[in-house]
């Protein structure tokens, strides 16, 4: 967790925008995952935006963190 604290200062402090890149066969686990990360940094939504190629993915992490930027990636 210090490792992903340090970067994560360091991304703010540069201005930044880091992009999770979601995948996962467990949609709600992983937005409540990410929920617990807003625990951690509560201002994440503001320099962070989630993409993935699996749309219920990113429907499930707007259903439990409305806040976030989501993108619909594909080929």
């Amino acid at each position: 967790m210090l490792n992903a604290y340090y970067w994560s200062c360091c991304c703010i402090f540069l201005g930044l925008t880091v992009f999770l890149d979601m995948k996962g066969s467990r949609p709600v686990t992983m937005a409540k995952a990410l929920k617990a990360m807003t625990d951690a940094f509560p201002d994440l939504h503001e320099w962070a935006v989630v993409c993935s190629f699996y749309p219920y993915l990113l429907y499930a992490v707007k259903w439990h963190v409305p806040q976030f930027v989501t993108i619909l990636t594909h080929r």
